[in-house]
């Protein structure tokens, strides 16, 4: 990480909530993949139950950042 390039220590609820961060984003793209799938294989009410699901997932982000997604 660039901490350790720069020497700063960070404390480590900085690291756990980067890691959910991560992961939450990761799992934000794997939710847009299977709603565009299913919508192309004629399952269109998963792919807007994903649609939804990725909106609450986006309003996480921006609690947990601060900043608008």
């Amino acid at each position: 990480m660039i901490e350790e390039l720069v020497g700063i220590d960070l404390p480590e609820i900085a690291f756990w909530s980067r890691i959910l961060i991560w992961e939450m984003g990761r799992f934000n793209s794997d939710m847009m993949a299977m709603g565009g799938l299913s919508g192309a294989l004629g399952l269109g009410v998963v792919g807007q139950w994903m649609t939804d699901s990725r909106g609450l997932m986006l309003d996480r982000f921006e609690n947990l950042t601060s900043a608008r997604i």
